[in-house]
C-alpha cells in the first residue's frame, strides 16, 4: 500500500516544481496517508485496494492542493527575497547619507546644521516607506491602518520641516509647525473617514474643525498683535458648530430609524394577514 501512495504522490507532485519544500511536503502527505489507512485498518477495515481507494479519495483535488502550495511558496520565496533586498538598500542608504555628511563638514567645515543631511534623509526614507505601506493598505481596503500610517508622514513630513526652518535657516517662531501638523493631521484624517464611509465620520468632523480652530487661534494669537482678544470667539464658534452639527445628526439618525421602523411594522402587518 505504501508504494501505491508514493507512485500516487510522484505522479501528483511532477506537476510543480521540484523544490526542498516541495519534497518535505510530499514526505509529510505520505505518512499522513499512511496513518489514515492505520486508522481505517483499526476501525476493521481488511481490504487494502479499498482502503488505498479511499485514502486517495479523501485527498479530493490534490492538483488543486498542489497549486495552492506553489504559489504559497513562491509568495514567501518572493517576500524573504524583498525582505533582503529592502534591508540591503536601506543598509546602503543610511552609509550613502553617512559618506555625505562626512564629505560635507570636511569640505566644507560646517559640521552643524549638515547633520541634518543624515536626519533628513532618514525621515525622507522612512515616508517614502509608509507612503509604500499606505498604499497597499488602501489596496487591500485596510483603511485603519492606512490612516494610521498617513498620520505617520504627516507627523515625519513635519518634523523635518521644523528642523530644517529651525536649525537651517534659522527663523523663529518655526515651533508652530506642530501647531499646524494638529490641524493637518484633524483635516487629512476626517476626510479620509468620508472618503472611506467610515461610520465616524460626522463625530470626527466638528471635532476637526474645533482641533483646527483653536490651532489657527493659538497661531495667529502668537504672532497677530492684539488677536488674543476677541480671537477666542474662533474656538467659540467651532464648539458652535460642533454642538449645532450634532443636533442635526441626531435629528436625521432620528428620522432614519423612525422610517425603518414604519416600513418593518408595514411588512409585519401584511405578512400578519398573509401568513398561515
Amino acid at each position: 500500500m505504501e508504494e501505491k501512495f508514493k507512485a500516487y504522490l510522484e505522479a501528483q507532485f511532477r506537476q510543480i516544481a521540484p523544490t526542498k519544500a516541495a519534497m518535505e511536503y510530499r514526505k509529510q502527505t505520505l505518512v499522513s496517508m499512511l496513518d489514515r489507512a492505520q486508522e481505517l485498518r483499526i476501525k476493521g477495515m481488511t481490504d487494502d485496494d479499498l482502503i488505498c481507494g479511499m485514502v486517495i479519495a479523501e485527498q479530493g483535488d490534490f492538483a488543486a492542493k498542489l497549486r495552492e502550495f506553489e504559489n504559497a511558496t513562491v509568495k514567501r520565496e518572493v517576500s524573504r527575497r524583498l525582505a533582503v533586498l529592502l534591508t540591503g538598500l536601506s543598509v546602503a542608504y543610511v552609509l550613502a547619507l553617512t559618506l555625505i555628511y562626512l564629505i560635507t563638514g570636511f569640505v566644507a567645515h560646517k559640521w552643524h546644521p549638515c547633520w541634518l543631511i543624515i536626519v533628513g534623509g532618514i525621515l525622507g526614507g522612512a515616508i517614502v516607506a509608509m507612503t509604500f505601506l499606505a498604499a497597499r493598505f488602501a489596496r487591500r481596503k485596510a483603511f485603519l491602518p492606512m490612516r494610521v500610517q498617513i498620520t505617520g508622514i504627516e507627523i515625519l513630513l513635519c518634523t523635518l520641516i521644523f528642523l530644517i526652518l529651525q536649525i537651517a535657516c534659522c527663523i523663529s517662531g518655526s515651533w508652530m509647525t506642530f501647531l499646524a501638523m494638529v490641524a493637518l493631521i484633524a483635516v487629512t484624517d476626517t476626510a479620509l473617514a468620508f472618503a472611506t464611509g467610515s461610520k465616524a465620520k460626522w463625530i470626527e468632523l466638528p471635532v476637526c474643525f474645533e482641533i483646527v480652530c483653536v490651532m489657527l487661534y493659538v497661531m495667529l494669537g502668537m504672532t497677530v498683535r492684539g488677536f488674543w482678544h476677541p480671537g477666542w470667539v474662533m474656538c467659540l464658534g467651532g464648539a458652535a458648530f460642533a454642538i449645532a452639527e450634532a443636533t442635526a445628526s441626531i435629528a436625521v439618525f432620528s428620522s432614519r430609524k423612525n422610517k425603518k421602523n414604519a416600513e418593518e411594522k408595514t411588512t409585519m402587518n401584511e405578512s400578519y394577514w398573509t401568513e398561515w
